[in-house]
């Protein structure tokens, strides 16, 4: 509801009315988690037929491609709050949770799946950006599609593999200094004191 209703505003408004900022502030990181434990809690994953998911995936991305070939500028679907994208991206995730069943989630997925919000937040800070990902693969446009497309698969599992080793240590860093034991000290603490206040 909240990418349709935001898309309408966009549209209608010009204006980001929810302040969503294309996909990159706190609100939308909010929305996508509330529809992450929605399919989580309901099983929409058992609920809906592969083939039923596929097809939703392959019109969204049809459609997506259309508005771009069209240069249909005002319409603004390759947009990370995009209706399309988003229901591109519920999917993918719908298949790769098959695909994780049907593998009974073996010792890679088991190895990463910690690690996954870490990786999309260490990638997506502002100095990493910046220093790091921002302008530094435009050469890779000048290249033929068929190397250009190899590069960027090639780039995007580099970058993800690092981000992986990276947030890897952090959690081992955090286990020996025990900061998840400190936390819930922390918090037993503060609920102490709010109860005696009252």
């Amino acid at each position: 509801v909240l990418p349709l209703y935001s898309q309408c505003a966009v549209w209608i408004m010009k204006k980001d009315v929810f302040f969503l900022n294309g996909g990159y502030s706190y609100l939308w990181l909010v929305f996508l988690y509330v529809i992450g434990a929605w399919i989580k809690k309901n099983d929409i994953m058992n609920k809906i037929k592969s083939v039923h998911v596929v097809i939703l995936w392959i019109i969204c991305v049809i459609i997506t491609y259309i508005s771009l070939l069209l240069d249909w500028d005002n319409i603004g679907l390759a947009s990370y709050i995009s209706p399309t994208i988003v229901l591109s991206a519920f999917s993918l995730i719908l298949l790769s949770l098959k695909i994780g069943n049907m593998i009974k989630y073996g010792r890679i997925i088991t190895f990463i799946a910690p690690a996954t919000f870490g990786i999309y937040l260490l990638h997506e800070n502002s100095l990493i950006r910046k220093y790091f990902i921002s302008d530094r693969f435009v050469w890779i446009s000048k290249l033929s599609p068929m190397f250009a497309g190899g590069c960027i698969i090639g780039f995007a599992l580099l970058i993800f593999a690092i981000c992986v080793i990276v947030e890897k240590l952090r959690i081992i860093v955090f286990k020996l200094l025990k900061i998840e034991s400190l936390i819930d000290k922390i918090l037993i603490k503060s609920k102490s004191a709010k109860e005696s206040d009252i």
